[in-house]
């Protein structure tokens, strides 16, 4: 039966060997163009992008180093625990060479196999990577000296940041092919580091799959299948790396002679198959276009003489332990696919690239596109609070959002809570660490975040057209701006305005195959205008409600609402038919989770603010804040402050107690509290008043101004405006309304959602809850516009100055005039 086995092999490898000698006669050209033109042609803009090359690092040397040298080593970038010992007993299992020496470097000796096997093909391989170092290519033989200096270059130039770029264009399957093997070769450059110079054959092997790579994803034929054996390969390379510790380096066990040979087989197949591989990829398309009798029958077989070789070896099972061989896999794989530091690169590299190919290679279309879809979203989400260490694990760690976040299929999480319970601090630790995924390759994350007292922030079509903006920003280069350039050719600057429109052009994008998963996140929905809100649930019921859509395994459109327990958005999710498509996720659920994270925050917190006390002491009062009932984060955030903003009342323990049973039991009683001890209350209430009437976010320059003019009885010209001074004005105004306002990016906002309400509510109950109106506050903004715009400087503006260059200069010159001449008409309609 053997015999017969053997004679079958023979002949089928001198018919491959028959056809090789066919394709390397179509093939063979003059060596200075084998290889000229393989790297993927970039466009000037993009040539002069470099990522600054960066060697392995030590310890991925000394990662390598272990695999290849049995030492145990437990590398910083891999925050796993350290590949099992494998004891390293000398080279005595390994059969003598020809010369007598007892070598553990079988690569040797399958690639003077593969030479004498086929001449040719090792010459022309050879000719393919010296042409990488040199335009005029003189090797015909793969020695050490020219393996060391291929692969030195290689791990200089570092192609796997290339390759991550490159994904970004390529199909699904592709994309989640490479990404494999842009881990492997990542992971691997240790390994490949440390065995350049004692093992170059070895070496030579294993930097195949980063040589193969490029020319493979730059190749426009049979991609898929390639990338797929590549794959195969990489596989075997971890495996026999193991099996030769285990099996070839044991004292008292040699390796059975036939094992020997037939790993050396399985070797030199290897070889075979990336060296052919490499010539095919290497040659001009035109030549790959030709269809020789070796491209059309023989990959395939190539393969799957390795894996008759890599079964050959299996027969062996009798020396296996394969309790230690699913050990050492395990191992490596959980290495490679859970390496904090393997994915902190690839993302950087991603986000390089990204960056890089929206900036350099955007056409005029797609600058003006985005444009029209650009809005202040990353702002708006950084303005919101990061998350204490310990919180909101009670979304992390449920099953329902795990369920979520793991459907390959398209679905629907509604997260809803009641106020201050931290929704919008949870939507943004989500998207910054990277919590809504499952692979950051294939997967693209957009997000709006609703704000009801910003008419920019209110909208459906604001938090589409954000959407739009960061999908195609991210796919930059993809065909998924094509959907959006005929709208945007029809509408103009109001595209942005079009809800119907955005929706459409994002269902669209959504079946693209370039699109992967897009995974859309609407933080306070409740937010949203009420009309808009109708408009945006209606579209959700209506696309997760089609089952053609969402059985289709290539659309994959995910959203993440977050919203308070409103019975209108209740009702309309309702209307979803499909259990599994939509989950609800209401937070009075993890009540008592939410419960135990605020006490953590209290326990964190505590020290912060009596830390001069003793341990009883901080303990009473830590106590004391969690017996309180209807504790939330927003109230511990207030609670806090107003204890720190006293505390030089209360050095003595029995004073803080005593004010301690005097602290708010509630968010409306915290404001008060806050607002009651204002520096300035008239001018507290005047300022209030502005920003809950203000269309949008004013600055700091901008409220000095409207503020000044509110509080003086009259001026009759810019210069006679008495201003705080710019650099204490942001003081000033918190010692007049404390936590009650935030600033961000030098813009004045109220501290929550709370807040304007508690201002607004009706009955008025205490000093400051419903304090204001909606109508007299516009009406105070009004009047304040109003006079500016009929200060002296204005009287005579020069045509010259209402030119772009004089705009400039004017809103220099005078920072609030922009605001009251556009917006003045909106607050004078819309007062008493």
């Amino acid at each position: 039966m053997s015999s017969e086995h053997d004679s079958t092999a023979h002949s089928s490898d001198r018919e491959s060997k028959r056809k090789r000698d066919i394709f390397l006669r179509l093939f063979r050209s003059k060596k200075s163009t084998v290889t000229t033109n393989t790297e993927p042609q970039v466009p000037e803009a993009e040539q002069s992008f470099q990522v600054d090359p960066k060697p392995p690092s030590s310890e991925s040397r000394k990662l390598g180093q272990a695999l290849f040298d049995g030492q145990n080593s437990n590398p910083a970038v891999n925050q796993t625990k350290s590949l099992p010992q494998i004891e390293d007993k000398g080279n005595h299992g390994v059969a003598a060479d020809e010369d007598g020496s007892q070598s553990q470097n079988l690569w040797m000796r399958a690639y003077k196999t593969l030479e004498n096997r086929d001449p040719d093909l090792v010459a022309e391989y050879a000719c393919c990577l010296d042409s990488a170092l040199t335009s005029t290519p003189t090797h015909r033989t793969l020695s050490p000296k020219l393996i060391e200096a291929v692969i030195e270059q290689k791990l200089q130039d570092n192609e796997a940041k290339k390759l991550v770029f490159d994904l970004g264009s390529k199909s699904i399957k592709v994309r989640e092919q490479g990404e494999k093997l842009i881990k492997f070769i990542l992971w691997s450059d240790g390994i490949i580091s440390a065995a350049v110079s004692a093992q170059p054959y070895a070496a030579l092997a294993w930097s195949g799959v980063s040589l193969l790579l490029p020319l493979l994803l730059n190749s426009s034929k049979q991609k898929e299948a390639m990338l797929t054996g590549l794959n195969s390969i990489a596989d075997l390379l971890r495996l026999y790396k193991i099996r030769e510790k285990l099996y070839l380096q044991a004292v008292d066990k040699p390796a059975h002679p036939d094992f020997v040979k037939a790993i050396v087989e399985l070797y030199t197949d290897i070889l075979e198959f990336q060296a052919t591989l490499i010539i095919y990829l290497s040659q001009s398309s035109t030549k790959r276009g030709i269809r020789s009798t070796f491209e059309r029958d023989d990959w395939s077989g190539m393969l799957g003489r390795v894996q008759s070789s890599n079964a050959r070896c299996t027969e062996h099972t009798t020396l296996f332990d394969k309790g230690k061989e699913h050990e050492f896999y395990s191992e490596q794989s959980s290495q490679i696919e859970q390496s904090v530091e393997l994915q902190r690169r690839i993302l950087e590299m991603f986000g390089a690239f990204q960056v890089a190919r929206q900036q350099d290679r955007q056409d005029r279309k797609e600058a003006e596109l985005l444009q029209t879809l650009a809005s202040d979203y990353l702002s708006e989400k950084d303005s919101i609070s990061t998350r204490i260490p310990g919180t909101c694990e009670w979304v992390f760690e449920d099953k329902k959002f795990k369920k979520w976040r793991d459907d390959k299929k398209s679905s629907l999480l509604w997260i809803s809570a009641g106020p201050g319970c931290g929704k919008s601090v949870l939507s943004r630790c989500l998207i910054d660490e990277n919590r809504l995924c499952t692979n950051v390759m294939t997967s693209t994350v957009c997000y709006f975040f609703f704000k009801d007292d910003q008419e920019q922030r209110s909208n459906g079509f604001n938090a589409i057209s954000a959407i739009l903006h960061q999908l195609i920003g991210k796919k930059s280069g993809s065909s998924l701006l094509s959907h959006a350039i005929s709208s945007h050719k029809s509408f103009g600057k109001e595209l942005q305005n079009k809800f119907g429109e955005l929706w459409d052009i994002l269902i669209k994008s959504a079946r693209d195959p370039d699109a992967g998963e897009i995974v859309c996140v609407l933080d306070a929905l409740d937010e949203c205008e009420e009309n808009a809100r109708k408009q945006m649930v209606g579209k959700l019921v209506d696309f997760f409600s089609k089952t053609d859509q969402l059985e289709n395994a290539s659309v994959t459109l995910k959203f993440l609402v977050t919203s308070r327990p409103y019975e209108d958005l209740e009702l309309g999710f309702q209307q979803i038919p499909r259990l599994g498509i939509f989950t609800r996720f209401d937070s009075d659920e993890k009540s008592e989770k939410i419960g135990q994270e605020i006490r953590l925050v209290i326990d964190a917190k505590v020290p912060q603010i009596a830390g001069d006390f003793s341990v009883e002491d901080r303990k009473s009062i830590s106590d004391h804040l969690k017996s309180l009932d209807n504790r939330t984060y927003l109230w511990l955030f207030l609670t806090i402050d107003i204890i720190e903003k006293s505390r030089s009342k209360y050095g003595k323990l029995s004073s803080i107690q005593k004010f301690l049973y005097s602290l708010p039991t509630s968010v409306s009683d915290a404001y008060e509290k806050i607002l009651n001890r204002s520096s300035d209350k008239i001018s507290a209430k005047i300022l209030l008043q502005i920003v809950v009437a203000a269309r949008r976010p004013l600055t700091l320059q901008e409220a000095n101004i409207a503020l000044s003019i509110a509080t003086r009885e009259s001026c009759k010209s810019h210069r006679s405006l008495e201003l705080w001074p710019s650099t204490s004005f942001k003081s000033i105004i918190q010692n007049m309304c404390g936590l009650f306002i935030s600033v961000y990016d030098s813009k004045i906002f109220l501290i929550h959602q709370t807040a304007r309400e508690f201002l607004l509510s009706s009955p008025k109950s205490g000093e400051w809850k419903g304090s204001l109106s909606m109508t007299s506050a516009h009406g105070t903004i009004s009047q304040i516009c109003l006079h500016y715009l009929n200060l002296q400087d204005f009287v005579s503006i020069p045509q010259r100055q209402l030119d772009r260059n004089g705009s400039s200069r004017l809103k220099e010159e005078y920072p609030f005039l922009t605001y009251a001449a556009q917006i003045w008409p909106f607050h004078y309609a819309s007062q008493d």
